[in-house]
């Protein structure tokens, strides 16, 4: 299975990948993608801050 690149040396480096490209030296979203839900940012606030949810 392939492994995508992790590590750049600047933000305009991920236009590498698939899912942005730089437009007028600003770094944009390219094309039109799903609806996409960070996930796992919910389930870390749920255990570096239980019960301080509402």
């Amino acid at each position: 299975m392939p492994t995508a690149r992790t590590r750049f040396d600047s933000l305009n480096d991920l236009a590498q990948l698939p899912y942005f490209e730089v437009r007028d030296g600003v770094l944009c979203r390219a094309g039109e993608l799903d609806p996409i839900v960070d996930v796992h940012t919910h389930v870390a606030r749920a255990f570096v801050s239980p019960g301080s949810q509402s």
